[in-house]
């Protein structure tokens, strides 16, 4: 109910899938000294095949007015590492454009069925964890499926696509960003609105740079660090 009570006041519409337990806590530490910060999640509520049930209809239901599909975050426990392919799957046949930010095996899965953009989770994929080794990780990510990948590293990110590939680097000024879901979130309008790629990741970055770790942005920030962004054409 906080969940839904906070997003009513930012006027965001919900549609929730009621499950038997509660939604996990993440509490977030901050050492005023160093501004050194730490994160405290707890496990996921488990999910039961009668709660994934409902959630699949309500899914397929709600994707016949969609513009978007984003698969974000850690499966709760008793979801079965596949479940993020078989969500990419069916927004495709509803030609709902998919984007996906995941780790590990449901990274995997999910790739080959295709997805518009990949934002791999380091955190829970640690091959892709500099821009080096993320553009090679991109491009397996592109041979299982995926029509374009892009792979945050600090103040960086670098997109693979069968196209090309591109390096984007945050104004100097700027940190590295500290939500993973900003970044998702500032790439999302400018690939369903059809923006080059350069044009997409400085906006992306400039988000994502401009963003607290609960993924409030500033905008006042945001207009200040844009025009710094770099992006040049990777080989």
């Amino acid at each position: 109910e906080l969940l839904r009570e906070d997003l009513g006041r930012s006027g965001i519409p919900v549609a929730f899938t009621e499950i038997g337990r509660e939604s996990r806590r993440v509490l977030e530490v901050t050492d005023t000294a160093s501004a050194r910060t730490m994160r405290l999640r707890e496990p996921g509520p488990y999910v039961t095949t009668e709660e994934l049930g409902r959630f699949a209809a309500d899914y397929r239901r709600l994707l016949a007015d969609a513009t978007a599909v984003v698969l974000c975050g850690t499966l709760p426990a008793g979801l079965p590492p596949e479940i993020y392919g078989s969500l990419a799957t069916w927004a495709a046949e509803a030609g709902v454009p998919v984007i996906l930010s995941a780790g590990g095996s449901a990274l995997r899965y999910a790739a080959s069925r295709h997805p518009d953009l990949v934002v791999p989770d380091a955190e829970e994929d640690h091959v892709l964890n500099s821009p080096d080794d993320g553009l090679a990780g991109g491009e397996a990510l592109l041979r299982l499926g995926a029509a374009a990948v892009a792979i945050p590293s600090g103040r960086h990110v670098g997109v693979v696509t069968k196209a090309g590939r591109w390096n984007a680097s945050g104004a100097p000024d700027s940190a590295a960003p500290e939500s993973l879901g900003a970044l998702v979130a500032g790439l999302v309008p400018g690939l369903l609105l059809g923006w080059s790629w350069p044009d997409l990741l400085r906006h992306a970055v400039a988000v994502a740079a401009a963003a607290t770790s609960w993924g409030d942005v500033n905008l006042a920030v945001y207009e200040r660090l844009v025009d710094g962004v770099t992006v040049e054409t990777a080989g």
